[in-house]
């Protein structure tokens, strides 16, 4: 950023995400980890602004599997290593 705040320069980097991993999940595995995350880490009001109500079993698309929580994750701790 220059000294008015304007871009000058950047990098761009591209993921591949998979979109079978967003409309199905195997047995014992979950969609995205973001959007357990966001369900079980954001404050209610960040979660109100994004239209947004937890727990993430109320979600069909996230609860394919049965399976929206792991024991060795941190849903809570990951979201804040996100923001």
């Amino acid at each position: 950023f220059d000294f008015k705040g304007d871009p000058v320069g950047g990098v761009i980097t591209n993921y591949l995400l998979e979109k079978s991993r967003v409309a199905s999940q195997n047995s014992g595995e979950r969609s995205f980890h973001i959007f357990y995350q966001l369900l079980h880490g954001l404050q209610e009001d960040e979660l109100a602004d994004l239209r947004l109500t937890p727990p993430a079993s109320n979600y069909s698309t996230l609860n394919k599997s049965g399976f929206t929580e792991v024991d060795t994750l941190d849903d809570v701790a990951d979201i804040q290593d996100v923001r």
